[in-house]
């Protein structure tokens, strides 16, 4: 139930979120901090990079990572290098700079209303 207030017997409970960085290979934790409900994934990032002893050449999240401040954030750290898998929400619109160079992010959003367009036929 993190990230959700729960009533007790009349009183409001704080939650808290737990947020974990793992080596895909190893299953190690590399990164974690338990935060305040209110604040958000992309807030807590560069904490959890701070963490990270070395380079990294994947960074996988979900949809609440999306975003241009996280993907300027991995490429300051870690260099155009680190692959970024971020699955954009299904109401996402391209940047308007993707009709001459479509960035990654741009490509998966076209993909996805690609997909809508076909299974609504």
């Amino acid at each position: 139930m993190a990230g959700k207030q729960a009533q007790n017997q009349g009183q409001t409970q704080k939650m808290a979120q737990l947020h974990l960085g793992l080596n895909l290979v190893s299953g190690e934790i590399v990164c974690s901090d338990l935060t305040a409900d209110e604040v958000g994934d992309p807030t807590a990032l560069p904490g959890l990079l701070d963490q990270i002893g070395g380079p990294i050449e994947k960074f996988i999240a979900d949809g609440a990572y999306d975003g241009t401040p996280t993907r300027d954030l991995l490429a300051t750290r870690f260099g155009e290098i680190v692959e970024v898998i971020i699955p954009p929400p299904k109401t996402a619109v391209a940047s308007p700079q993707s009709v001459l160079v479509p960035p990654v992010r741009d490509r998966h959003i076209a993909e996805i209303h690609r997909l809508q367009q076909a299974q609504s036929r």
